[in-house]
């Protein structure tokens, strides 16, 4: 009985308070018993001193002091804007809190000047979980500005996590040289390569070029310029109009390129207080030159060689083989370290699948549709490069896929023709990752069937490439779609006919490699079309022949992994375990450590 006593008081003590609250916030809406009129900017708060004083140090300590605004009943404040004052006079009459995306960082400064604690509390929290690319350039200065530690130490942790999307955001390049210095001297912001904190830098002074071209020096210093190669830095510089700047950096960053222990030679030791000085130096200059030559801790350096089917046997094993279970997709993730050149197994997705498509997007792997016993698969598993853990994404694609085409352009997922459940389709579907409870949706649909191709996004277009249409022949097509006006571009022919191909954008150039045709089988070649002068030119062909490899671009080269031995109209697949590197600036193909699986039909990710 005391039990349910309890309740009943603190069920009528809850409706006390709110009944207290909703009377006070109406005793303020009619101006009944107001003492105090709040003016700001020419706008006229009437109000309560006694409620004031309750819910700030702030005001309490003004209507007590003794000062003139003790007995005023008109008070003017200044560093305010009426706005936002009106959700600090309503959470100090009701209890609640009004923020939104763009009031939460004024109001968190006001709650501050006017020493609301419980407010501050609340503003934080909102801002922690609504931090993104377009807000935390402004967040992280306010946070700094003002102490909010936590909040600041939230918005670091962001930006290094999402640098390169926050580079496409403007406020970045007005923020102070201390705040870019942080940034490229930290091991933990997550980059493809230096040539992209280059590029950073080149803009960040390019704003502003009579102010900040003194702090070029020092910032060049921190970009990790051996990691660059000749080819990537050329076509950074190349990039440059002002003449005048881009002499200035090309000087400066022949001084750290060809920065030796030679230049230490001439130090002299007149005193042990020099000595001293010098013996620093030279330690200082060993810290740098070793760090100069090693990527960053959390740069994108890792590449995941994810699912496809192994099929390991030779040509004599053919008959012995047929309808063994030996080519069965698998779930099998493996990462090649693009450093230390070494191979780690990591977790394996929950499906197993070939023929999928493997995308990176904000800075999270989704790997997508794809085969397994011959059944297609519309369902979408989601990598976590952090926790090393796969999990299914809650939404399906609109329709079971597999030997289809995927690309992201603006955190926006494409899903492109392919085997579309039991029949070659034509149509693209997409997925806006930053949509809260957004779901797949067909959108538009390619001018022909086709099945086998490869498609890769650059600068807003989809390039489409080869494959094998619906009378099964092979196809040296190229296409580019825009979602954005929701167009095709025809664009010249490749050299040779390609399904099964692995294509990719490297610099200026899209690249078609390997692949495999009826009339040649599995290819060796690739070939690269300029952008800018639209059209094809051979390359030095692999090693060895491919047809769906994986394949995956870092650093300005290109990496193939395994692939099959055997043309995609063969019903005899052979795999291969072995991986290759191109560089472009010298047109040469090397040789790397082979994947410990060999497989086929895989795909390939940097994280």
């Amino acid at each position: 009985m005391a039990a349910n006593t309890c309740c009943s008081c603190s069920s009528a003590d809850d409706l006390h308070r709110n009944q207290f609250w909703t009377n006070l916030a109406q005793l303020r809406a009619d101006e009944s018993f107001c003492d105090v009129n709040i003016s700001i900017n020419g706008f006229n708060f009437s109000a309560h001193k006694v409620v004031l004083s309750a819910a700030t140090e702030y005001f309490n300590a003004m209507f007590l002091s003794g000062l003139a605004e003790q007995n005023s009943k008109e008070i003017v404040l200044q560093g305010f804007d009426p706005e936002t004052f009106l959700v600090l006079l309503d959470f100090m009459y009701t209890g609640e809190l009004k923020l939104t995306e763009s009031n939460a960082a004024n109001v968190l400064v006001a709650c501050d000047m006017l020493n609301l604690n419980y407010a501050v509390k609340r503003c934080l929290k909102y801002l922690s979980r609504n931090i993104n690319c377009s807000n935390c350039i402004t967040l992280w200065s306010l946070a700094e500005k003002f102490n909010f530690n936590n909040l600041f130490f939230e918005l670091e942790k962001f930006i290094n996590f999402n640098l390169i999307e926050v580079s496409l955001n403007e406020n970045l390049y007005e923020i102070g040289y201390p705040f870019l210095m942080s940034l490229l001297c930290s091991e933990d912001i997550q980059i493809d390569g230096e040539h992209q904190l280059l590029a950073i830098v080149i803009k960040w002074v390019s704003r502003n070029h009579q102010s900040r071209i003194q702090y070029l020096p020092d910032l060049i210093a921190n970009v990790r310029l051996p990691m660059i190669s000749e080819f990537v830095l050329s076509d950074e510089l190349s990039k440059i109009n002002d003449d005048e700047f881009k002499a200035v950096l090309t000087s400066v960053v022949e001084t750290n390129r060809d920065y030796s222990k030679s230049d230490f030679k001439g130090l002299t030791a007149d005193s042990s207080s020099d000595l001293c000085k010098n013996f620093l130096k030279l330690c200082d200059y060993d810290h740098w030159h070793h760090r100069q030559h090693v990527p960053r801790k959390s740069s994108r350096k890792r590449i995941l060689v994810i699912g496809g089917f192994s099929a390991s046997r030779r040509p004599d094993d053919f008959l012995g083989s047929l309808g063994s279970d030996d080519d069965e997709s698998f779930g099998c993730v493996e990462m090649y370290d693009t450093y230390g050149g070494d191979w780690e197994v990591m977790a394996p997705l929950n499906q197993p699948r070939s023929n999928h498509c493997a995308v990176r997007c904000r800075n999270l792997v989704y790997v997508l549709g794809g085969e397994s016993e011959l059944l297609i698969s519309d369902s979408i598993e989601v990598y976590n490069p952090v926790e090393n853990k796969w999990q299914f994404l809650m939404q399906s694609m609109t329709t079971p896929r597999t030997s289809f085409g995927a690309a992201v352009i603006d955190d926006t997922i494409f899903a492109i023709g392919g085997w579309v459940g039991t029949e070659l389709g034509t149509s693209i579907e997409c997925f806006e990752t930053r949509t809260p409870g957004a779901q797949w949706r067909l959108i538009d649909e390619l001018p022909s069937k086709r099945y086998a191709f490869g498609a890769v996004a650059h600068e807003g277009m989809i390039y489409v490439v080869g494959g094998v249409d619906e009378h099964s022949m092979d196809l040296a097509t190229v296409e580019a779609y825009h979602p954005a006006s929701k167009s095709w571009i025809t664009l010249p022919d490749m050299i040779e006919k390609r399904n099964q191909v692995a294509v990719l954008v490297c610099g200026n150039y899209l690249y078609a490699i390997g692949g495999s045709n009826e009339h040649a089988g599995a290819l060796s070649s690739i070939e690269k079309f300029c952008l800018e002068k639209n059209e094809w030119n051979p390359c030095t062909p692999m090693k060895f022949t491919r047809a769906a490899p994986a394949s995956a671009v870092w650093d300005g080269k290109i990496f193939v992994f395994g692939g099959k031995l055997t043309s995609a109209h063969s019903t005899n697949n052979i795999t291969c375990d072995s991986a290759e590197v191109y560089y472009p600036e010298t047109d040469e193909w090397c040789m790397i450590d082979r994947v410990p699986t060999s497989r086929g039909e895989a795909a390939a990710v940097v994280v």
